[in-house]
């Protein structure tokens, strides 16, 4: 049974490492973008240094400055969760994540 099949906690999510399916590292997870229905299954996870500023909800005031977007991952290309890192089931494009 994989951690994904037991649940997980938010928390064991935020500073993970994201690897893809050909072993490159995409960056730490940063956010969660959980469904709101009361029962927060995850819907993506958002990845790289500038995801901080969504985070805090301080992207707007940085929109005039080149600052690159977080990765939008989406849960289902997820395959496992082993030891701190996320790993996903395909690799990543050369344009970013998807």
């Amino acid at each position: 049974m994989t951690s994904l099949e037991r649940g997980l906690r938010i928390g064991d999510l935020i500073s993970s490492r994201v690897i893809d399916a050909d072993g490159r590292n995409l960056g730490k997870v940063v956010d969660i973008r959980v469904t709101a229905d009361g029962r927060y299954d995850v819907l993506e996870l958002l990845v790289g240094s500038s995801g901080w500023l969504d985070r805090l909800n301080l992207g707007r005031l940085f929109r005039d400055i080149d600052i690159r977007e977080p990765d939008h991952i989406p849960w289902n290309r997820v395959d496992r969760f082993e030891n701190a890192t996320i790993y996903l089931k395909d690799p990543a494009t050369e344009s970013g994540t998807g």
